[in-house]
């Protein structure tokens, strides 16, 4: 079945990107928050995105080169043709490969799949890519946590002074993005990334909550998003999550998990999922202390471009 490619375009694209990803069966650990993705500066670039077409114009995979995050989301259907996975893989390759001799790319790509995608996975490593959920010191793999159990939540309980609300679109933006770095130690959240998720569809004030002091100062932030599945049924995602370390000992990520939680159980999702890296101990620990539970696990791939 012969298939066509184009960048990919946002406006009328993303319906059908997120209808294949809900339906590849991949089992990558994004499940409702494709939003917040498609909204960094990686994704704004249209260079770093293709689609594929089938004669009848229906989309059978994407790939966006996800700069901010090293990682590259590929999604096939489940009716694509033969080769169409190798295919998309060669074109990231060579995607990475220019943006690396332009010194705009990354030395080295991760892309996550389901452990049990075992196809795909024979694919990755023909195209490259190495898995290293078992490599020693730098190994990296992770699980997608799933909450079903509201009964499992603790009542909210802050310290004096200190509110959960959602972020003020309008004036925080600056401020959040001056937190969002100091919590993950990197610049690569952005006003322009952050006020592009603020506006993109399936964008929630609701779930985008950040713990406040009472002079306005933030302290820590947890967003949830929502995903209505062909089946009909609504998931929930947290994406992303993260105190200050000055205020860290005290369980508030925990209670802005909690909060988000409540959030989306009401607006209708019974399934609630996180990703988190195997490696991180403490995250594992907090996420199950939470009520989460290991839906499946997911191996990290590495496209080396350069030594190391």
């Amino acid at each position: 079945m012969p298939t066509t490619q184009r960048p990919f375009d946002l406006a009328d694209d993303l319906t059908a990107a997120l209808a294949l990803a809900d339906g590849s069966g991949l089992n990558i650990p994004h499940v409702a928050d494709w939003p917040f993705r498609f909204a960094s500066w990686g994704a704004a670039n249209p260079a770093n995105s293709q689609v594929w077409l089938d004669s009848a114009s229906n989309m059978v995979g994407w790939v966006v080169l996800q700069t901010p995050f090293w990682a590259i989301d590929c999604i096939v259907g489940k009716h694509a043709p033969a080769g169409l996975y190798q295919e998309m893989l060669a074109w990231a390759k060579a995607r990475a490969t220019e943006l690396l001799a332009r010194g705009e790319g990354r030395p080295m790509w991760f892309l996550s799949i389901d452990a049990a995608r075992r196809q795909q996975r024979r694919e990755l490593e023909a195209a490259g890519f190495v898995d290293i959920s078992d490599v020693g010191e730098d190994s990296w793999s992770k699980v997608l946590f799933e909450h079903g159990d509201a009964s499992k939540l603790e009542p909210v309980s802050l310290p004096e002074g200190l509110t959960i609300r959602s972020l003020n679109p309008a004036s925080e933006i600056q401020q959040y993005v001056a937190m969002h770095r100091e919590v993950f130690d990197s610049e690569n959240m952005t006003a322009d990334w952050r006020t592009r998720s603020t506006r993109m569809p399936g964008y929630n004030n609701v779930l985008d909550l950040v713990l406040a002091s009472e002079d306005g100062e933030l302290q820590g932030f947890c967003v949830g998003w929502l995903q209505h599945l062909a089946s009909g049924e609504v998931v929930g995602q947290i994406e992303p999550l993260g105190v200050r370390e000055s205020q860290r000992g005290q369980r508030l990520s925990r209670q802005l998990l909690t909060e988000a939680i409540r959030h989306m159980q009401e607006l209708g999702a019974r399934r609630i999922v996180v990703e988190a890296d195997r490696e991180n101990s403490e995250a594992m620990a907090s996420y199950q202390a939470a009520g989460f539970h290991v839906a499946h696990e997911v191996l990290v791939y590495k496209l080396a471009l350069a030594e190391e």
